[in-house]
């Protein structure tokens, strides 16, 4: 994590922006929610992202100066995040057409296979792997599914739109502070009327601009709600986000709009960075690569059979660097505030982390306090984590044997799992009531402190009658 951090400012600084600018992109990235998040888990969302942060810095680097060692670095790099996630070879795919592209560049493949050597060599590892030796998710659960997922072309097609529609609201959630000084900017250029190139005036441009975004998230908002049953309100893709919910309709209504109107308002930072002014031209090749490294990341994430919050963090050094740039070029003071406000929001979000990992902490630990007794793993049920850290999956193999690969998930998390309670000799639970007025004893109390520092428990309890 403190590698993509570190590694994020270069890039900024690579992209021409100043240091106090890069620094703002840092602490931006710092204090993103599920950057944070992620950073003590151990799921790979932060490893690869920062795996793909440095690879991108060295890579741009190496392009920029024609040094031959930050080439072999930036291999070694990209190399480690395409072992971590395959999307990395979007890396390789960056470069390859970055060299076709540049008369310079095809002069001098030798330069070039420095830096895609390793990284293939990965790559060519993993897909062997994957057809030779899958494991049993790749065989049972993701291939099929992704063979049926791009194969349903009548899906695949709203699906990809729809998709398209809900990254970039997400993006403004993750960046709310950057999200809030472009709509600053958005609404001092159309009050004070200012004549410049890019000025909300009614040039093909800015018409463009303006509405490919309106329609593509306004489409993407009645699609979810009309088509796939979703809600008007924030979260509109699964997992962290979900603590959203209890909002209400009032505030959630709120956070909406802003992300919504902030999604929208990125979307008119990127199309503006390729049609406004030298655009697309005024880029070196080597600022080019983040631009077609980032269009690969969106391909195999519309092609991926599934999406959820976590999975949209990979477009963070792209949306920080040309957001960022963007700002740059204001005639407006918004590094001041902005640091101030993302300070609060790496607060807040230290509160959240801190208060989910005294929880799962505390829920752990009682897990632990029956096993290390001698107690079964197979007699308790702990937290998801815990069960399935301790072979729950496997038993729910065991039970339900071939088992249709498109319900698999729901029906080991919505049925099985909480099923495990009707046949548990002991119980990890934050319920202060027996479950269906079973009559349980509590053998263990272990508090911890929530998010707002409130006193809370996990309780380890004993069904009645279990010797």
């Amino acid at each position: 994590a403190l590698a993509g951090i570190i590694g994020i400012y270069g890039l900024a600084r690579e992209h021409r922006m100043s240091d106090r600018s890069a620094s703002v992109v840092a602490l931006a990235l710092l204090s993103s929610p599920l950057y944070l998040r992620f950073s003590y888990t151990f799921m790979t969302d932060v490893p690869f992202l920062s795996c793909l942060i440095v690879s991108l810095l060295l890579y741009t680097r190496a392009l920029r100066c024609q040094s031959y060692p930050t080439m072999l670095l930036a291999s070694v790099t990209a190399a480690a995040a395409i072992l971590v996630r395959q999307f990395g070879v979007a890396l390789i795919m960056g470069i390859l057409i970055l060299c076709l592209s540049s008369r310079q560049l095809r002069r001098n493949w030798s330069f070039v296979a420095v830096g895609i050597a390793l990284p293939s060599i990965a790559a060519v590892w993993q897909f062997w792997s994957g057809v030779t030796k899958p494991n049993w998710a790749m065989a049972h659960y993701v291939r099929p599914l992704q063979v049926r997922y791009i194969s349903d072309v009548g899906n695949l097609v709203p699906s990809i739109l729809w998709r398209l529609s809900v990254i970039l609201p997400y993006l403004a959630f993750f960046l709310m502070p950057l999200a809030a000084a472009v709509l600053l900017v958005f609404l001092r250029r159309r009050y004070r009327r200012e004549s410049d190139a890019d000025t909300l005036c009614c040039t093909p441009i800015n018409v463009m601009a303006t509405a490919v975004p309106v329609l593509l998230v306004s489409a993407g908002l009645v699609y979810g709600v009309t088509g796939l049953n979703g809600s008007w309100l924030m979260p509109y893709l699964p997992w962290n986000l979900e603590i959203l919910k209890p909002l209400g309709a009032a505030t959630g209504g709120v956070l909406t709009a802003f992300l919504l109107v902030g999604g929208i308002l990125f979307g008119r930072v990127f199309i503006i960075r390729y049609i406004d002014g030298p655009g697309w031209m005024n880029l070196s090749p080597h600022e080019r690569l983040l631009d077609w490294v980032t269009l690969f990341l969106l391909f195999f994430q519309l092609m991926f059979l599934k999406i959820g919050d976590e999975y949209l963090l990979i477009f963070l050094p792209y949306s920080l660097v040309v957001v960022a740039r963007f700002l740059d070029g204001q005639k407006m003071p918004w590094r001041r505030w902005v640091i101030g406000a993302h300070c609060a929001v790496l607060v807040v979000s230290a509160m959240w982390v801190r208060g989910l990992l005294e929880a799962e902490e505390a829920q752990w630990l009682g897990g632990e306090h029956l096993r290390t007794q001698g107690i079964s793993p197979q007699r308790i049920h702990g937290s998801r984590t815990w069960d399935c850290y301790y072979g729950a999956f496997n038993e729910y193999l065991a039970e339900v044997g071939t088992v249709d690969p498109h319900v698999l998930v729901d029906d080991f998390f919505s049925r099985f799992i909480p099923g495990r309670i009707h046949q548990a000799d002991y119980l990890v639970t934050q319920l202060t009531y027996s479950p269906d007025g079973e009559r349980w004893s509590i053998v263990e109390d272990i508090p911890y402190r929530s998010m707002l520092f409130h006193e809370r428990h996990v309780y380890v309890a004993k069904r009645q009658g279990v010797q």
